[in-house]
């Protein structure tokens, strides 16, 4: 004869306790300040406010080359170009946006007020090849679409800078 265990039915108290504080955390799981992965480079950061226009989730971005240049365009829509900021640090090229809006209300009638404002920010990095002459990059921003020529050349060590966008 061949002993097999048999499991034992769940303790219901059990069950529903378990299920009780899974359910509890389903707020957390739909809120997207707790999906991000802040310490992730290559991850966006989002707004931590609800009120006003959000940026994207992240900048989106494509990157091509030819024999002389590498090419980096990513799409940023509804954004000054103050709020664009373009650096260097290494090899590596980052491309973030911050934009505040500010809504103000006032009814003298009713004494009412209400001053919002929202901030939204994202990141995004892209690591370059050794033969990328972060020294001559030149940036341009035009109906959304900010457009990066990274030229290349023999390779040899860049220092930090922060590219102007015309």
């Amino acid at each position: 004869a061949i002993d097999i265990p048999i499991a034992k039915p769940p303790n219901r108290a059990f069950s529903r306790a378990i299920a009780h504080s899974t359910m509890s955390l389903i707020p957390f799981a739909l809120d997207p300040f707790f999906g991000d992965d802040f310490f992730h480079p290559l991850r966006s950061s989002r707004a931590l406010t609800t009120s006003g226009p959000q940026l994207a989730r992240g900048v989106a971005i494509d990157v091509s080359e030819d024999k002389s240049k590498f090419l980096i365009k990513a799409d940023i829509p509804g954004v000054n170009k103050e709020d664009i900021k373009v650096t260097t640090e290494g090899d590596t090229l980052s491309l973030s946006v911050e934009k505040t809006e500010e809504k103000k209300e006032e009814d003298p009638e009713t004494k009412f007020h209400r001053f919002e404002r929202s901030t939204s920010f994202v990141s995004r990095s892209v690591r370059l090849p050794k033969n990328a002459d972060l020294a001559a990059i030149k940036a341009n921003y035009k109906d959304g679409v900010l457009s990066l020529e990274v030229p290349k050349h023999d390779e040899k060590e860049i220092a930090p800078r922060r590219i102007a966008i015309n």
